[in-house]
């Protein structure tokens, strides 16, 4: 059996495995860019992040591994490989805190205050693909946020006339970071678009808001277009949106 000795193939080992960590980076970094950019569908890049979270792991146990092994023998490159397991961990950490939080929230898409008479999207139904979820109430759907957001399962009423209401329903759309894609005075109605930083995911929001004597009511609906599960974005975001236009309307 020939020996190894410096230069030998156990030196390459610690070089390798930096690598491959870096690798496992790039791939974390390349799968929402293709999606973004158009290049592949959204299960070819959620496949290429698993293979960033599979190989992150298995760099990093093997980095350990190695350290230990080279340590033992005195060898040179310990130092290298605990380097490459922190940076396998990076996929890791992303990656698997994502895979953590969805755990915790409902699978639902499609979130608003009111199931019985819900907002309609009109203008954002040309913007969406036909791939896309589908906009058609879904029982299951409704039971699940009503039992997990109940806050968000009723209209939200507003002392100020309709058209100050939606004004200012505007103005919070905007102060959010949302794109607006249609607005209708006589329709008391606003479409607008966020999307995510990561993936550029593209979720659809419409605000409604009708008169209650002389004062408002206001009805939100936000889908997004893409994934079984939203981990909770839509919901947090009708729940700003919320808070938000109280607020304004109660400092004017």
């Amino acid at each position: 059996m020939r020996r190894c000795t410096a230069g030998g193939d156990m030196d390459k080992i610690p070089g390798i495995l930096m690598y491959a960590a870096f690798g496992c980076c790039g791939a974390l970094l390349l799968a929402p860019l293709i999606y973004r950019f158009g290049l592949v569908s959204l299960g070819p890049a959620f496949s290429l992040l698993s293979a960033s979270l599979i190989g992150g792991v298995t760099v990093a146990l093997a980095s350990v591994l190695g350290s230990i092994i080279f340590r033992i023998k005195k060898l040179r490159g310990g130092p290298i490989m605990r380097s490459a397991m922190l940076v396998a961990l990076v996929p890791v950490a992303l990656v698997g805190v994502q895979i953590f939080m969805a755990r915790g929230y409902p699978p639902i898409h499609d979130i608003s205050t009111n199931w019985d008479d819900p907002p309609q999207f009109v203008e954002v139904l040309s913007l969406r693909a036909p791939t896309d979820n589908s906009l058609e109430p879904d029982e299951k759907v409704i039971a699940q946020q009503r039992e997990s957001y109940p806050d968000l399962s009723g209209s939200i009423f507003i002392f100020e006339t309709p058209e100050v209401t939606l004004e200012m329903a505007r103005e919070v759309l905007a102060r959010m970071g949302l794109t607006e894609v249609a607005y209708d005075p006589e329709a008391g109605r606003i479409e607008a678009v966020k999307r995510s930083l990561w993936f550029g995911f593209r979720d659809d929001f419409v605000v409604r808001v009708r008169p209650l004597g002389p004062d408002s009511n206001v009805d939100i609906r936000s889908a997004s277009r893409v994934g079984v599960s939203d981990l909770g974005v839509n919901a947090a975001r009708m729940s700003e949106f919320k808070e938000r236009l109280i607020n304004l309307s109660q400092n004017r």
